[in-house]
């Protein structure tokens, strides 16, 4: 008896699996837990250059975590696989997308930094400031669940809300 081989669900199968190693969940859970961190903790050092610093060390070491994670745990236990183009064009469009938000993100700042010298607008963003959180929780929401659907990774729709909220 001989059985039909769906190549496009075993290259799904496959694919999942990488995100079913449990690095990515701890990965977005040290991310979450060091925003309170350097936001609340390192808010009291006066120094903006040491607070930067160490913001910036503390996530290119949990960078470094998933790398090497991924390296050394996910690699060896599942080996090396080459998925096909839908795969890579996913994955591209993730790139992109990620790229927009981060320009996005940049202009937005640099927009908000120059209405530092206009008291009235500075007054209006104070009073705003709630509305200003929910649309970043909104957007970081929107771009992690679009995340989830080109990764093909259902337990980032969770995480989007989560880091949304």
């Amino acid at each position: 008896m001989t059985q039909s081989i769906d190549l496009k669900e075993m290259e799904k199968k496959a694919f999942q699996s990488y995100y079913e190693d449990g690095i990515w969940d701890m990965f977005l859970g040290l991310i979450m837990i060091s925003m309170f961190v350097t936001s609340n903790l390192f808010e009291g050092i006066d120094a903006k250059l040491v607070r930067y610093g160490l913001t910036g060390a503390t996530y290119m070491g949990i960078a470094l975590f998933l790398g090497l994670g991924k390296k050394f745990i996910t690699l060896p236990r599942l080996g090396s696989v080459k998925f096909g183009e839908k795969r890579k064009t996913d994955r591209k469009k993730n790139v992109l997308v990620n790229l927009i938000s981060l320009v996005v993100l940049v202009i937005s700042i640099l927009v908000l930094k120059s209405f530092k010298g206009a008291p009235d607008a500075l007054e209006a963003m104070e009073k705003s400031h709630v509305w200003i959180s929910i649309g970043l929780g909104s957007w970081i929401a929107f771009i992690t669940i679009l995340g989830a659907y080109f990764m093909d990774f259902p337990r980032l729709y969770v995480y989007g809300v989560m880091y949304g909220i």
